[in-house]
Protein backbone atom coordinates (compact mmCIF):
# COMPACT_ATOMS: atom_id res chain seq x y z
CA UNK A 1 0.00 0.00 0.00
CA UNK A 2 1.29 3.41 -0.97
CA UNK A 3 0.48 6.93 0.14
CA UNK A 4 -1.13 9.10 -2.56
CA UNK A 5 -1.75 12.84 -2.50
CA UNK A 6 -4.96 14.60 -3.46
CA UNK A 7 -4.73 18.32 -4.17
CA UNK A 8 -7.63 20.60 -3.29
CA UNK A 9 -8.18 24.23 -2.43
CA UNK A 10 -6.35 25.32 0.73
CA UNK A 11 -8.82 25.43 3.61
CA UNK A 12 -11.08 22.74 2.09
CA UNK A 13 -8.99 19.79 3.30
CA UNK A 14 -11.19 18.85 6.25
CA UNK A 15 -14.43 19.20 4.26
CA UNK A 16 -13.05 16.95 1.52
CA UNK A 17 -11.75 14.50 4.12
CA UNK A 18 -15.19 14.28 5.74
CA UNK A 19 -16.79 13.55 2.38
CA UNK A 20 -14.17 10.94 1.48
CA UNK A 21 -14.41 9.15 4.80
CA UNK A 22 -18.13 8.63 4.38
CA UNK A 23 -18.39 7.51 0.78
CA UNK A 24 -14.99 6.89 -0.80
CA UNK A 25 -12.65 4.98 1.52
CA UNK A 26 -12.87 1.24 1.83
CA UNK A 27 -12.11 -0.63 5.05
CA UNK A 28 -8.45 -1.24 4.15
CA UNK A 29 -7.85 2.39 3.06
CA UNK A 30 -7.05 5.46 5.10
CA UNK A 31 -7.57 9.16 4.37
CA UNK A 32 -6.05 11.91 6.52
CA UNK A 33 -4.82 15.49 6.65
CA UNK A 34 -1.59 15.84 8.65
CA UNK A 35 -1.97 18.73 11.10
CA UNK A 36 0.33 20.87 13.23
CA UNK A 37 -0.37 22.03 16.78
CA UNK A 38 0.82 25.58 17.39
CA UNK A 39 0.32 28.29 19.98
CA UNK A 40 -1.24 31.54 18.77
CA UNK A 41 -2.08 34.68 20.69
CA UNK A 42 -5.57 36.12 20.40
CA UNK A 43 -6.27 39.33 22.33
CA UNK A 44 -3.48 38.61 24.80
CA UNK A 45 -4.46 34.99 25.49
CA UNK A 46 -2.53 32.03 24.16
CA UNK A 47 -4.54 29.30 22.47
CA UNK A 48 -3.50 26.05 20.86
CA UNK A 49 -4.69 25.75 17.25
CA UNK A 50 -4.40 22.99 14.67
CA UNK A 51 -3.56 23.84 11.07
CA UNK A 52 -2.81 21.70 8.02
CA UNK A 53 0.83 20.67 7.74
CA UNK A 54 0.55 20.76 3.94
CA UNK A 55 -2.22 23.24 3.06
CA UNK A 56 -4.27 22.09 0.09
CA UNK A 57 -3.36 18.38 0.34
CA UNK A 58 -5.26 15.31 1.55
CA UNK A 59 -3.42 11.98 1.85
CA UNK A 60 -4.75 8.52 0.98
CA UNK A 61 -3.14 5.19 1.85
CA UNK A 62 -4.43 2.63 -0.63
CA UNK A 63 -3.45 -0.40 -2.65
CA UNK A 64 -5.89 0.47 -5.46
CA UNK A 65 -5.01 3.97 -6.74
CA UNK A 66 -6.95 3.59 -10.01
CA UNK A 67 -10.11 2.59 -8.14
CA UNK A 68 -9.60 5.53 -5.77
CA UNK A 69 -9.21 7.85 -8.76
CA UNK A 70 -12.59 6.80 -10.18
CA UNK A 71 -14.32 6.90 -6.79
CA UNK A 72 -13.04 10.46 -6.26
CA UNK A 73 -14.76 11.51 -9.49
CA UNK A 74 -18.12 11.09 -7.69
CA UNK A 75 -17.31 13.90 -5.21
CA UNK A 76 -18.32 17.31 -6.55
CA UNK A 77 -15.52 19.20 -4.72
CA UNK A 78 -12.59 20.60 -6.66
CA UNK A 79 -9.77 18.09 -6.26
CA UNK A 80 -7.24 16.06 -8.24
CA UNK A 81 -4.83 13.22 -7.55
CA UNK A 82 -1.27 14.26 -8.31
CA UNK A 83 0.16 12.60 -11.42
CA UNK A 84 3.34 12.52 -13.46
CA UNK A 85 2.35 12.11 -17.11
CA UNK A 86 -0.41 9.48 -16.87
CA UNK A 87 0.94 7.69 -13.79
CA UNK A 88 -0.45 8.50 -10.34
CA UNK A 89 2.25 9.96 -8.10
CA UNK A 90 2.77 8.31 -4.73
CA UNK A 91 4.82 9.53 -1.79
CA UNK A 92 8.20 7.79 -1.42
CA UNK A 93 8.81 5.54 1.57
CA UNK A 94 11.23 8.10 3.08
CA UNK A 95 8.66 10.90 2.79
CA UNK A 96 5.97 8.60 4.21
CA UNK A 97 8.24 7.85 7.17
CA UNK A 98 8.86 11.57 7.78
CA UNK A 99 5.10 12.27 7.80
CA UNK A 100 4.61 9.35 10.22
CA UNK A 101 7.38 10.58 12.56
CA UNK A 102 6.08 14.16 12.55
CA UNK A 103 2.41 13.31 12.96
CA UNK A 104 2.42 10.03 14.84
CA UNK A 105 -0.60 7.72 14.84
CA UNK A 106 -3.14 10.56 14.95
CA UNK A 107 -1.39 12.53 12.14
CA UNK A 108 -1.03 15.59 14.40
CA UNK A 109 2.40 17.10 15.05
CA UNK A 110 2.34 18.14 18.69
CA UNK A 111 4.24 21.12 20.06
CA UNK A 112 7.92 20.42 20.79
CA UNK A 113 9.67 21.56 23.98
CA UNK A 114 13.35 22.44 24.36
CA UNK A 115 15.94 24.89 25.64
CA UNK A 116 18.57 27.15 24.07
CA UNK A 117 22.01 26.39 25.48
CA UNK A 118 24.90 28.60 24.32
CA UNK A 119 23.11 29.38 21.06
CA UNK A 120 22.30 25.73 20.31
CA UNK A 121 18.80 24.31 20.42
CA UNK A 122 18.24 21.17 22.48
CA UNK A 123 14.79 19.61 22.09
CA UNK A 124 13.56 17.24 24.79
CA UNK A 125 10.16 16.19 23.50
CA UNK A 126 8.03 16.43 20.41
CA UNK A 127 8.47 15.70 16.71
CA UNK A 128 11.25 18.28 16.22
CA UNK A 129 13.50 16.10 18.37
CA UNK A 130 14.32 14.05 15.25
CA UNK A 131 14.68 17.05 12.92
CA UNK A 132 16.96 19.53 14.71
CA UNK A 133 19.37 19.51 11.75
CA UNK A 134 16.56 20.51 9.35
CA UNK A 135 15.52 23.66 11.26
CA UNK A 136 15.99 26.77 9.15
CA UNK A 137 14.26 29.34 11.36
CA UNK A 138 13.21 29.71 14.99
CA UNK A 139 10.67 32.33 16.06
CA UNK A 140 10.65 32.51 19.86
CA UNK A 141 7.93 35.19 19.87
CA UNK A 142 5.49 33.02 17.89
CA UNK A 143 6.74 29.83 19.54
CA UNK A 144 7.49 28.10 16.27
CA UNK A 145 10.28 26.54 14.23
CA UNK A 146 10.42 26.12 10.46
CA UNK A 147 12.01 23.02 8.97
CA UNK A 148 12.90 22.36 5.33
CA UNK A 149 12.02 18.92 3.97
CA UNK A 150 12.03 17.24 0.59
CA UNK A 151 8.45 16.42 -0.32
CA UNK A 152 7.15 15.31 -3.74
CA UNK A 153 10.41 16.32 -5.37
CA UNK A 154 10.51 19.84 -3.93
CA UNK A 155 11.96 21.53 -0.84
CA UNK A 156 9.04 22.50 1.41
CA UNK A 157 9.09 24.59 4.56
CA UNK A 158 6.87 23.38 7.39
CA UNK A 159 6.24 25.45 10.50
CA UNK A 160 5.85 23.45 13.70
CA UNK A 161 5.13 24.48 17.28
CA UNK A 162 8.16 24.94 19.53
CA UNK A 163 8.26 26.16 23.09
CA UNK A 164 11.68 27.16 24.39
CA UNK A 165 11.40 26.93 28.16
CA UNK A 166 14.67 28.65 29.03
CA UNK A 167 17.78 30.16 27.52
CA UNK A 168 21.11 29.28 29.14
Amino acid sequence: MHLYVLQTLAGNEQRLLDRCGISICRDDEEAFVPTVERTKKYKGTEKTVRTAMFPGYVFFRTGDPVGLFFRLKTIPLLSKLLRVNEELLHVTEEEDEVISILGGNDHNAKKSVGIMEEGKLMIFQGPLKNFTGDIVRIDRHRKSATIALDFLGEKRCITLGLEITKKV
